[in-house]
């Protein structure tokens, strides 16, 4: 427990100064060191099945990410519908899964040892179309959740959106820190209160630990730290009349219960793979996607929820 608080005090003061060089010298740092760390994270995830002897190409995993910041950078420089860029990143990806087919057929036989030794299809084409396909989600969860917060950092310089009618404050920080504050609260308040109240197992097959009461109150947890945000951003300059509360009311409930499901789906992946973490590179924490799991979802949904509801 000593550890995890270190560990947790010091990745805390590490995001602090992070959000300090996105303000003071520019979004593009913050850009620059969250695609690295999506690069980590997809990475995590591919070692992870590797492990497990479901194979993926890590390569072009490492490889989306770039694509996919090119992509969006352009994108902006030139004011493109943020949709069409989502649509474009999308389409990296399936082009990316169209050259993994092709390495597929150019190394048939090197997979064929790989299928003797895993099993785990029951024929080699079955197991060579799961390769590509890993491949391919893998690009998705994490890589394209988490690229969310390219758009998310980046959101005035879309002069089409008119974020300005919000008021005199920094929207892209208040849209960032949202999902990042909210799903940490969520985890937070749900581990101490399913640890102080325990009762009846949330999904005992998949996560032991995890309890019905716990979920309950990260969710309640998750609108109070979220209102909590939204009432900071009111308090300087963000305009109650454009962005109402009882919006952020809704926001905040799907945020929390979302960041759950993903928590929930990163648990899947590793029991499926056998490991309690996804890496062991933050002491008492794991890696980066056990701490990201939840964010990773809460992202895309903040992204989308404005797009669609509020922008």
């Amino acid at each position: 427990m000593k550890q995890r608080i270190i560990t947790a005090i010091i990745l805390n003061i590490i995001v602090a100064l992070v959000f300090v060089l996105r303000q003071f010298v520019s979004t593009y740092i913050f850009d620059a060191l969250m695609c690295l760390v999506i690069i980590i994270s997809a990475n995590e995830v591919s070692r992870v099945f590797n492990r497990s002897g479901r194979l993926n190409n890590g390569l072009l995993i490492t490889i989306y990410p770039i694509l996919a910041y090119v992509a969006f950078f352009f994108g902006m420089h030139y004011q493109l519908n943020i949709w069409f860029i989502i649509l474009i990143n999308l389409a990296i990806i399936v082009l990316l899964m169209f050259v993994e087919m092709m390495i597929v057929l150019i190394s048939k036989n090197k997979l064929k040892g790989e299928y003797e030794k895993t099993k785990l299809a029951k024929s080699f084409t079955e197991f060579c179309f799961n390769k590509v396909l890993l491949t391919g989600f893998i690009m998705l969860y994490p890589a394209f959740l988490l690229s969310s917060m390219f758009f998310i950092n980046n959101i005035a310089n879309f002069e089409y959106l008119n974020v300005s009618r919000f008021g005199q404050v920094d929207f892209g920080l208040f849209l960032l820190l949202l999902p990042i504050l909210t799903t940490v609260a969520t985890d937070t308040c749900a581990y101490f209160v399913g640890s102080a109240i325990k009762g009846p197992k949330l999904c005992p097959l998949i996560s032991p630990n995890k309890t019905i009461s716990g979920a309950i109150g990260g969710i309640f947890g998750g609108i109070i730290f979220g209102f909590g945000i939204y009432g900071i951003f009111v308090a300087c300059g963000l305009l109650e009349t454009v962005l109402p509360a009882y919006v952020i009311v809704i926001y905040t409930i799907l945020a929390s219960v979302l960041s759950e499901v993903g928590d929930i789906c990163a648990s899947i992946i590793k029991r499926k793979a056998r490991t309690k973490d996804y890496s062991s590179i933050f002491p008492g924490h794991g890696g980066f996607m056990d701490r990201l799991d939840g964010i990773s979802f809460s992202v895309l949904f903040t992204l989308l929820f404005f797009l669609l509801f509020i922008l």
